[in-house]
């Protein structure tokens, strides 16, 4: 029983994170859209440059 309730208890504190965590980028999205900033071209964005032939 203590398991259990224990269990429970970690799953719903992982499931408020989760939704906490969908909210915050859900916000800076729309941050980001009202800023004027497109969400596409984000500076996370990793650019691989090209190598050189040999």
């Amino acid at each position: 029983m203590k398991n259990e309730t224990i269990g429970a208890v970690v799953a719903l504190i992982l499931i408020i994170l989760g939704v906490q965590t969908y909210m915050v980028f859900k916000l800076n999205d729309r941050l980001n859209q009202l800023s004027g900033q497109d969400s596409q071209t984000s500076s996370f964005e990793i650019k691989i440059p090209k190598l050189p032939s040999s």
